[in-house]
């Protein structure tokens, strides 16, 4: 089973304030040190995000160089047996455990299923609601004559997703929840071992998707639930040094330097606080 030490620390005590909380993240999103290193001027975000009352916090690394690595380890406080897959994502760590023990509803909002597919969800309210079984994906890559990592990003247009999720979030919000919403903007390099020529400047083109989108979702939360938590971060680098994906196999240690690591492990990191007392 999950380890529920954090329950069990717990112990009776409840929160004296339970503000909803949402964790916003978006994938692969960089940090402005990385950012300005790829030549990419993100500021104009940052102004928003401090204007809408965030406090931005640099030097932050995620706990792994992917995904299910970081978010696993995240919700379970620890560094999770392979055994888990996805348990942890789809709704079934610690942290859900903890949040559920305290009152509240756990929410998962996501583009698509990738975060509980063959599973199920384990969150009480979740979008999409829906798992599409896995041999829809293989059928669709032996038409489309390719396999690719994110054919399962496709389910809805971002513009589809974009209204799915305000109406999501609007509900949620009504409810004392915990929220984890994984937006698949940015995103990271193709992780075919090899850079494409213009890596970067498709990378700044998804960054700037991932902004219109977090500013929706700040707004949204903002006008809805002005008292919320609200937690802004990357889960991993982006990859967009070298040869656009792990480096252990191909590069000594001493050809990778502070970039490269910034650019698989450093992430972005910004909190709304509803007042002093949080921080």
């Amino acid at each position: 089973a999950v380890d529920d030490r954090l329950v069990s620390t717990i112990g009776s005590r409840t929160p004296s304030i339970s503000a909803n909380v949402y964790l916003l993240i978006y994938d692969a999103y960089a940090p402005a040190e990385t950012m300005w290193a790829y030549g990419i001027d993100n500021s104009a975000q940052e102004a928003f995000l401090v204007e809408s009352g965030f406090v931005l916090y640099p030097a932050v690394y995620s706990v792994g160089p992917s995904t299910l690595d970081t978010m696993n380890t995240v919700f379970n406080l620890s560094v999770t047996d392979d055994e888990y897959g996805k348990r942890i994502v789809s709704g079934d760590g610690m942290v859900h455990h903890a949040f559920k023990y305290a009152g509240y509803q756990t929410a998962g909002i996501f583009p698509n299923d990738y975060m509980f597919r063959g599973i199920g969800s384990s969150y009480d309210y979740s979008i999409p609601e829906r798992s599409v079984p896995p041999y829809v994906y293989m059928i669709s890559s032996i038409l489309m004559g390719e396999f690719r990592f994110n054919l399962w990003f496709e389910k809805y247009s971002q513009d589809e997703y974009l209204k799915i999720k305000e109406d999501a979030l609007l509900e949620v919000a009504e409810k004392r929840s915990f929220v984890y919403s994984h937006s698949n903007y940015p995103s990271h390099s193709q992780n075919s071992g090899a850079c494409l020529p213009d890596e970067t400047n498709l990378y700044q083109e998804r960054l700037a998707r991932a902004n219109i989108e977090m500013r929706q979702d700040v707004q949204t939360i903002s006008e809805h639930d002005p008292q919320a938590i609200i937690i802004i971060a990357g889960d991993h680098g982006p990859y967009l040094t070298k040869n656009c994906v792990t480096l252990a196999e191909e590069f000594d240690q001493s050809e990778i330097d502070r970039l490269d690591i910034q650019d698989r492990y450093g992430t972005f990191l910004a909190i709304r606080w509803p007042d002093e007392d949080y921080v």
